[in-house]
């Protein structure tokens, strides 16, 4: 991605905008696995914890 083109002040905006953005959607997603554990969907897809289902679906963290 090229961000050459854009003004100091649309860069600035463009990132701060993109952070609310980030923050409302790791929100959204929190909500959401937090009632996939609630109905243990995770077992039902064959993952023995949220953790597990988390990592191998998502890659969202890994243990070295």
């Amino acid at each position: 991605m090229n961000l050459k083109h854009l003004s100091n002040n649309d860069l600035w905006n463009k990132t701060k905008d993109l952070v609310t953005q980030e923050r409302r959607l790791i929100t959204e997603v929190i909500w959401h696995l937090r009632e996939v554990s609630r109905r243990s969907l995770h077992i039902e897809r064959g993952y023995p914890n949220l953790f597990t289902y988390c990592v191998k679906m998502f890659v969202l963290s890994k243990i070295p």
